[in-house]
């Protein structure tokens, strides 16, 4: 799957250089009856109101209205770089509330119809006056400083994408208008002070995009740590939600096209959930955005449809939250994991033949984030030697990648799929002693048949392989399951 990807898009690249000059997209996200301006001073009142309601809200329910810790003594220590380093707060705080700070800067930014890197650069600003001016008696935290700008761009940027999406179409329905407004509170309310009009220009050509809505019973086998151990057999639901938009001329028609784009031209978001007798036992979050890359496409119109192809490349960012329950005290709990993707590339191939097609993808990213340890309950009852974040929390901070791979077959209503991802972990906590790393290995398969134009049977199966290492300690987990899904595609 993974040459499959890599072939294409230089025999792709061939091709475009012989036969098209590139030149720079002209589709910029926000689009207006009149023209508009970027309003720096309103972004920087409204950041400024952000972080100081956060403080507000640190000195009430974290200090209780008590002694917050300002004194010069620990100020100078984070000017002069002295007091920095990772923090040993709870998970939730880590990956919910910085977060959701982030999302709000980079939205603030970004509603003002500021660039990418402006409101990114807005994040950043976000991030380091909290850590500098809202938590003072506390050290500069590395990890607040790298997760809540980077979750700020990994998760608004493909909402961002999603609201202006829903305003540009030519239809105003009440639904589009409301979901507008819930996934882009801020452009929403600045539009409406502001008293610009939307253009609603959006067309199937200008704009390709895909909302699937699934619903599976799956059946799910379970093996915790060696293959001596009983297997566990159990049913589920499964529940997806997901879009991806690819703002980008002919995206799956006919076109010639050889761009560079830089508004985050391609974008989506993804939730995934199950529930079985013993409750909820998966959670998965996920964005991804492609704020610059180019793009390239050649196909025409035949008899039976449309022949040619396209490749996308581009830089890749993204944000993931995934909570898996594997069934298994041993392990220590739900296995919870958060992470951001701060830099990353993706190459997608599309070619069409007609009734038959074919996608490729394939995505690598850097990641860093929050790692529930897999071997965590193989360590042992005492925990006294382990850092203070994996005594109360149950979970480290490390650096790692991502590889992604996958390919899809269509023909007439038949579509076959097949991906395959491996993600690692290491720890990079100064304060953790011991060495700690976690790995995961998926493959999925799939069979689908079109019974309705926007309605498709689908057969599934994946494997998972979870695996760890905390100190000597190991532990593992190795799951499969299939199912039958009606999914649903518009």
């Amino acid at each position: 799957m993974i040459w499959t990807g890599v072939v294409a898009f230089g025999l792709s690249l061939c091709c475009a250089s012989a036969n098209a000059e590139p030149e720079r997209a002209t589709r910029d996200t926000f689009e207006y009856t009149t023209p508009t301006e970027k309003n720096y001073l309103r972004a920087v009142l409204e950041l400024e109101g952000l972080t100081t309601v956060s403080v507000v809200w640190y000195v009430m329910a974290v200090r209780h209205g008590g002694d917050v810790g300002y004194s010069w003594q620990m100020f100078e220590k984070k000017l002069s770089g002295t007091a920095i380093g990772h923090d040993d707060n709870a998970f939730g705080t880590n990956f919910h509330g910085h977060g959701v700070g982030g999302n709000a800067y980079y939205l603030s930014a970004r509603g003002n119809h500021l660039s990418i890197p402006e409101s990114f650069g807005f994040a950043v600003a976000g991030a380091t006056l909290w850590e500098f001016f809202g938590e003072v008696g506390e050290v500069v935290s590395i990890n607040d400083l790298i997760v809540t700008p980077f979750s700020g761009i990994g998760i608004g940027e493909p909402l961002t994408q999603f609201s202006a999406f829903l305003d540009r179409q030519q239809n105003p329905s009440l639904v589009n208008r409301t979901l507008a407004t819930v996934f882009g509170p801020i452009k929403t309310v600045n539009d409406a002070l502001d008293g610009v009009e939307l253009k609603r220009t959006s067309t199937p050509r200008d704009e390709w995009h895909r909302f699937v809505i699934s619903g599976a019973p799956a059946y799910t086998r379970s093996q915790v740590n060696d293959p001596g151990r009983t297997l566990r057999y159990h049913t589920e639901l499964r529940v997806v939600l997901s879009e991806r938009l690819a703002r980008l001329p002919d995206y799956d028609w006919e076109g010639e096209h050889s761009e560079w784009f830089s508004d985050g031209n391609l974008s989506g978001v993804s939730l995934a959930f199950a529930a079985g007798a013993r409750g909820v036992s998966d959670f998965g979050f996920a964005t991804q955005v492609v704020p610059f890359g180019y793009y390239w496409r050649r196909a025409r119109v035949v008899a039976d449809g449309v022949q040619g192809s396209g490749v996308v490349a581009g830089f890749e960012m993204g944000y993931h939250y995934l909570i898996h329950d594997y069934g298994d005290s041993k392990l220590g709990g739900l296995d919870h994991t958060a992470f951001i993707k701060p830099a990353g590339a993706m190459v997608e191939y599309r070619a069409s033949f007609g009734e038959l097609s074919l996608t490729s993808r394939i995505d690598a990213s850097v990641t860093y984030g929050g790692i529930h340890p897999m071997a965590s309950g193989a360590f042992g009852a005492d925990r006294s030697a382990l850092a203070p974040v994996l005594r109360h929390f149950d979970y480290y901070f490390g650096a790692g990648g991502e590889l992604e791979s996958s390919v899809s077959l269509r023909y007439g209503r038949v579509e076959a799929e097949g991906s395959v991802l491996g993600r690692r972990f290491t720890c990079v906590d100064e304060h953790v002693k011991q060495s700690i790393s976690d790995t995961w290995q998926r493959f999925d398969l799939a069979l689908s048949y079109r019974i309705l134009p926007a309605w498709a049977l689908r057969v599934f199966s994946d494997d998972t392989v979870r695996a760890g290492r905390l100190a000597a300690a190991r532990g593992s987990a190795h799951e499969s399951a299939a199912g039958l899904e009606l999914r649903s595609i518009f």
